[in-house]
């Protein structure tokens, strides 16, 4: 049996990490803006949401850490999600309990 060496382990985690960098930047996001965010804030959570993730969209692709192709597909399955949670929304499945100014068929 072929046993992997730590170097190849690493170098795989590694690319893990940078594939879901993202992702674990938005949720860490989420989650520190949900614990911290001040009710009297001047700016909607999920609109300070929003500018944070455009904000990470942007650095990644100007690091070259993403490319255009690939936020483009992004997009396309964000414009997918964005239909089916107003359908969440429009059958009261689904609510966002927190005011948005920035918003797409109801969804913020």
């Amino acid at each position: 049996m072929l046993q992997p060496s730590m170097s190849r382990l690493w170098a795989f985690l590694r690319l893990q990490l940078s594939a879901a960098a993202f992702g674990i930047a938005l949720l860490a996001l989420i989650v520190a803006s949900k614990l911290l965010w001040p009710a009297d804030a001047p700016l909607h959570r999920y609109d300070a949401l929003l500018i944070a993730a455009l904000g990470l969209q942007v650095l990644l692709i100007a690091s070259g850490w993403e490319s255009w192709e690939e936020a483009k597909a992004i997009f396309a399955f964000h414009l997918v999600g964005t239909v089916m949670e107003y359908f969440k929304i429009a059958a009261g499945a689904w609510i966002y309990p927190e005011p948005a100014v920035a918003q797409i068929l109801g969804v913020p």
